[in-house]
């Protein structure tokens, strides 16, 4: 019985023990990511790590409890597929489009799109600023006689010109 009673009391201690690394671990996580936000990115809401623990580079105003403002989360609008995060996005360039190969230029630019999580709303003028040479000179007029196309009458009117 006493063995029994010494092994329960080691196992108690050693489980306030993991306690207490737990919580240090999740603290230093939670500094780790304050410290990853810019400070000009702060706002009106707070996260409080417990009594007297706060980000070591906060300083809380008079009278408040420590703790440090976190900017809240914008709602993402919803998509079909989930849009991976940003941090594992390679940074890629646009295609840029000179008058070859439309129908490939056309691919790439979908594409690119869908990658990137750009609104079908914004896809011809993104695709407008790529315009080179003979293209950027055809795309001046396109402009004057169709103010506002959707991407398909944009797309298939580049396809059109530019198959020849």
């Amino acid at each position: 019985m006493a063995r029994t009673s010494e092994t329960v009391d080691r196992y108690a201690q050693e489980q306030q023990i993991l306690a207490k690394q737990v919580e240090a671990t999740g603290q230093a996580v939670a500094c780790m990511t304050l410290d990853m936000m810019s400070d000009s990115d702060l706002d009106d809401q707070y996260v409080i790590f417990g009594p007297g623990v706060h980000h070591r580079s906060s300083r809380p105003p008079t009278g408040e409890p420590s703790h440090r403002r976190v900017p809240p989360r914008a709602p993402r609008p919803h998509h079909d597929a989930a849009p991976l995060p940003r941090s594992v996005l390679p940074k890629l360039q646009f295609p840029l489009f000179t008058g070859e190969n439309p129908k490939i230029w056309r691919d790439k630019c979908v594409d690119y799109f869908r990658i990137s999580n750009i609104e079908e709303s914004m896809w011809v003028t993104a695709a407008a600023l790529h315009f080179d040479k003979n293209a950027a000179k055809w795309l001046q007029v396109y402009k004057k006689t169709n103010p506002d196309p959707t991407w398909e009458q944009f797309a298939d009117a580049v396809e059109s010109i530019w198959s020849i």
